[in-house]
């Protein structure tokens, strides 16, 4: 995540993680029941975002790639050559990322900005995009940060695309999601093509894990002044349904597969840093307006819903304030969420929720409702099975430290959500993961 008021300093750093003892232990082939034909080998692959990337910290690193929950859901399912494109041991850091800075005591997070051991080749210059190191070989992930089904579905990665403007508001003539994707993608055959192409006519599979629109509502949260509903589900309002789109694309073989819900932003860690209680618990007074795109103001009425969004002026603001004073600022129409546009972002995230559901019912897909799962983990109400509470706060265990993605337990949370949703729709007989054991193979602590 960006927020560059937040960030003190650079420093090194060495994940104490290990996962080769976890990548080299055995697999066994479960019982799939209707996953797969019956006798057949599980071909699994995975399409998504950051989440199903691994991005955490803000920032993609070989940490976040081999924990994310793909690689788990497939080590359970018994497939031992999933292959997730992971940066090599010294590019660890990848894209670089941020740690918590230890000298802050402060309410707000500062961050430190990881440096060393990266993996771009060429930073980003004169207009033209950053270009990481390659991945050679077959891949099963198909996910980048900030990929979304409308880029998969629609998008091309050819070099004449970084002179196109995709991505609004951003300042950038590249969408943000291609260099991940060019670390894999042999550009000159698929020149013309979508990664919608590349997965289906190169990737032999019959099961997929589809997380494909987060990242669009995230985006919108991110770079529009003023949110509505045509800005997050404009696809259901034209009949385009991105998502269905990417739904039948993969079941049109037969595969089977697991789709996701989206998560509202109100149980993001993130979006929980500046929270509008914080005011009105410690302000004597709020004066708050909006900057309006037209030129105009727009006062805050701070006795009904509004949602001030992690930024830099919000930041500064925080910081400033002191408690039993008056809170009061104008802030930029991107950094600040009016009641109506909270009423438009809830009622497309429901409407978007209520269509995949719909649609997992229709394809016989089996559903991880993250919706569900994330306000639970925001409300404090989420254990696992051997009863360790899992804390969506800001020093939390659910979430990495950029509040948005998961933390390596986080993944294996979703991962034996995921292996649960797949037991459930197709009668599987899937072990889940024993967070315990999995952690201390890894070296994590486990902060009960």
């Amino acid at each position: 995540m960006d927020n560059q008021a937040s960030v003190v300093g650079l420093v090194n750093y060495q994940s104490e993680l290990d996962f080769k003892a976890w990548l080299s232990m055995p697999v066994t082939t479960p019982e799939y029941g209707r996953m797969v034909p019956s006798g057949a080998k599980i071909h699994l692959i995975a399409v998504g975002g950051g989440l199903t990337a691994g991005v955490q910290n803000g920032g993609l690193s070989r940490q976040g790639q081999l924990s994310a929950y793909p690689n788990l859901v497939a080590k359970q399912l018994g497939m031992a050559d999933f292959v997730t494109p992971a940066f090599s041991e010294t590019e660890a850091n990848g894209t670089g990322f941020l740690i918590p800075d230890p000298d802050d005591v402060s309410p707000f997070p500062k961050f430190r900005r990881v440096t060393n051991n990266l993996a771009p080749v060429r930073n980003e210059h004169a207009g033209y995009p950053p270009m990481l190191s390659a991945y050679n070989g077959r891949v099963h992930n198909f996910s980048a940060p900030g990929l979304s089904l409308d880029g998969i579905l629609n998008n091309t990665w050819a070099p004449w695309m970084i002179d196109k403007v995709v991505s609004l508001n951003s300042g950038k003539s590249w969408a943000s999601y291609m260099p991940y994707l060019w670390r894999f993608t042999p550009q000159d055959r698929y020149a013309e093509s979508t990664l919608a192409d590349l997965i289906t006519e190169k990737s032999e599979f019959n099961f997929f894990l589809l997380e494909g629109m987060h990242e669009r509502f995230l985006h919108v949260l991110k770079s529009r002044a003023q949110i509505g509903l045509s800005d997050l589900i404009g696809d259901l309002e034209t009949g385009t349904d991105v998502g269905l789109r990417g739904i039948k694309l993969l079941t049109k073989g037969g595969a089977k597969g697991v789709i996701f819900t989206i998560p509202h932003f109100q149980d993001l860690a993130a979006y929980n840093w500046y929270t509008p209680d914080y005011i009105r618990h410690n302000a004597s007074a709020i004066d708050l307006s909006i900057a309006l795109p037209s030129g105009g103001i727009q006062k805050i009425d701070p006795a009904e819903p509004f949602w001030l969004l992690p930024s830099p002026a919000v930041d500064a603001a925080y910081r400033k304030f002191e408690k039993g004073g008056v809170f009061a600022g104008t802030f930029d129409d991107i950094d600040a969420l009016s009641r109506t546009e909270l009423i438009q972002y809830t009622t497309a995230v429901n409407i978007y929720n209520s269509k995949i559901k719909k649609w997992a019912l229709e394809y016989d897909l089996a559903l991880v409702d993250l919706e569900d799962i994330y306000h639970k983990v925001h409300l404090g109400q989420y254990k696992t099975t051997a009863g360790l509470i899992i804390d969506g706060g800001r020093d939390g265990n659910f979430f990495s430290w950029d509040g948005i993605y998961p933390s390596t337990l986080g993944h294996a949370v979703i991962a034996n959500e995921v292996l649960r949703a797949i037991a459930e729709k197709y009668s599987a007989h899937v072990p889940a993961i024993d967070v315990d054991e999995y952690a201390k193979t890894i070296h994590l602590t486990l902060n009960r």
